[in-house]
Parts: C-alpha cells; structure tokens; sequence
C-alpha cells in the first residue's frame, strides 16, 4: 500500500479534490477508497480483456440448469 499522501495526491488528481478535502479524511479510509478504487480497476481490466464469448469454451464442461437441479435434489 502507497504512503497516504501518495494516495491524497491520486484522489486530488482523480476527482479534482485538494488537501482540504482529504485533510477530513483518516489514513484507513483513505486506503480503503484506494483498495476499492485499485478493485474496481483490476475488475474492469479482466472483463475488457475476455473478449469476444468463445462458442466451444461455453458449451465444454457447463452443467445446465436441469443438471445442476438434479444434483441439488434430495436423495430419493
């Protein structure tokens, strides 16, 4: 985790904040915005980088519903 004022200074950046806006903010919430906004970048990286569906890679080792319910039922 980057020093908090690293961070301060990636907030002031992102959001067009200054000092006087994360000077009311503490040094754990100001890593838990950093960790979620870190989060929220690594998500949208991996869905932009699964690109196009792959017909073969849908249908290989899917269960369908009616196997998944059929695996769920109690023992008869």
């Amino acid at each position: 985790m980057p020093p908090a004022i690293c961070i301060e200074v990636a907030l002031w950046e992102r959001f067009g904040w200054g000092p006087d806006v994360t000077d009311k903010l503490t040094d754990a919430r100001l890593r838990e915005m950093m960790i979620v906004l870190e989060q929220q970048r690594v998500s949208r990286d991996a869905v932009s980088n699964l690109g196009p569906p792959d017909s073969s890679r849908l249908s290989s080792g899917t269960r369908t519903i009616e196997s998944m319910s059929e695996a769920n039922a109690p023992p008869q």
